[in-house]
């Protein structure tokens, strides 16, 4: 008897109004990308969705208002998974994932950041944070035995040293579990916040600001290039005309950005990964002692 298809499919999970709000625009640019995905809404704030974004809409009051709300995701209606944070902009056809799950458990792109501002023990630097605004995980005992791992860390590490962010539990889990975990390329999950690099098309991007923008200019041309923040996207060389016009770009918004800084609302700190948090965003990146 054959058996029965694996289903697959996104989940959001969005607490809050204002990160419903974001959840719906993140997901109509996955919409267009891939108008046949299957979508789920994890959240306690349901939208009024007129545009059929997502089904099904699961509500949920056991929520934190805090980033390790997105362990919710394992109650999404699906055997194969990608959770997305909502602040992401998917570009392109993402389906590979789902492909990447016939031989792994879970898969999640490296840290651009690394994690490397402070020390778990047993753990060591080599071993560095995942990002987890993109998760692609299938349904089995090893994944729920993770989520488990991951819920209990983010717990102790909270309390302990008085972590926001859920990524040290995430990297602390994944160095202790069995389950097998493919790191992603950066084509499949390209952050914004911090300087990165790609080869191909950047298929989804992750952060605040322009994302459109940054990703029509990043997948301008194919090959080697760098996005840094305020800059945008710098790639190799590609013909002495082509770097002629990329150095006149670069030095106008050398000129623009330290301009817009001078004029920008509320001062001139960066903005935080999550909105209206930037108070738990500094606690987050306190040293741990051991």
């Amino acid at each position: 008897m054959t058996a029965a298809k694996p289903t697959c499919g996104f989940v959001y999970v969005a607490t809050g109004a204002r990160y419903v709000a974001e959840a719906c625009a993140s997901a109509a640019t996955l919409r267009a990308a891939m108008p046949s995905a299957r979508v789920a809404l994890i959240t306690d704030a349901p939208p009024t969705d007129p545009a059929g974004l997502f089904s099904p809409v699961v509500v949920r009051t056991d929520v934190q208002h805090r980033p390790v709300d997105k362990l919710l995701c394992l109650a999404a209606p699906f055997d194969r998974c990608v959770f997305l944070d909502t602040d992401t902009h998917v570009s392109g056809d993402l389906s590979g994932l789902f492909d990447l799950l016939e031989a792994f458990d879970l898969a999640a792109a490296p840290e651009t950041l690394r994690g490397w501002h402070y020390k778990l023990p047993g753990i060591p630097d080599a071993f560095a944070e995942y990002n987890t605004g993109v998760i692609a995980f299938r349904r089995n005992a090893a994944v729920a035995s993770f989520f488990g791992a991951w819920r209990q860390d983010y717990d102790k590490l909270h309390s302990s040293h008085g972590f926001v962010s859920d990524q040290p539990a995430f990297r602390s889990a994944a160095f202790r579990s069995v389950a097998r975990l493919a790191p992603l390329p950066s084509e499949y999950h390209f952050i914004t916040s911090t300087p990165n690099y790609t080869m191909w098309q950047v298929r989804l991007l992750h952060g605040r600001g322009d994302l459109g923008r940054d990703a029509a200019e990043l997948n301008r041309r194919p090959g080697a290039r760098a996005h840094v923040p305020g800059l945008g996207a710098i790639s190799a060389f590609q013909g002495h005309g082509h770097w002629l016009r990329q150095c006149l770009r670069l030095m106008m918004r050398c000129v623009q950005v330290p301009l817009a800084a001078l004029f920008r609302s509320g001062g001139s700190a960066p903005r935080s990964h999550w909105t209206g948090e930037e108070k738990s965003l500094t606690e987050s990146r306190r040293d741990p002692k051991p």
